[in-house]
């Protein structure tokens, strides 16, 4: 059963990548400042799919993958083409360690909508996980 769902997840996360598209500029910093807000976030930790082990970031040699779940609002007052929300991870010694993004498109004026990124305990690093920080870009 485990070996379906961590086989669902990895289509999942391929199928993300795979549509995400293009890479943020210094530009979309500045557009994203009143265009697009993170409403809110959690950070949990699974066991398995629907098996939550812990509130944040927390290793354990059980734990399957660490989940960002967010809310994002179009603040810009009009439709936007393409919206992508970027988490980058880091460890206490704010390293680099991975960038996950997850687009969204057509994205109508006042439209709230939720996001999810997933962090495999398969990657690199999975166990130096810190803290993140979320990059809005789009166009």
């Amino acid at each position: 059963m485990n070996k379906k769902i961590m086989i669902i997840v990895i289509v999942f996360l391929l199928l993300a990548v795979n549509l995400s598209g293009c890479i943020g500029t210094d530009d979309d910093a500045e557009w994203a400042e009143d265009k697009v807000e993170i409403v809110s976030y959690s950070i949990v930790t699974y066991e398995s799919v629907g098996e939550k082990m812990a509130n944040g970031f927390v290793y354990h040699e059980d734990a399957r993958f660490y989940m960002i779940k967010g809310t994002a609002k179009n603040i810009a007052g009009k439709m936007l083409d393409r919206v992508t929300i970027t988490v980058t991870f880091y460890d206490s010694n704010n390293t680099f360690l991975r960038e996950e993004s997850t687009p969204v498109s057509d994205v109508e004026k006042d439209y709230t909508w939720e996001f999810e990124i997933i962090y495999l305990s398969t990657w690199d690093y999975f166990e130096d996980v810190d803290h993140i920080e979320f990059d809005i870009s789009g166009s």
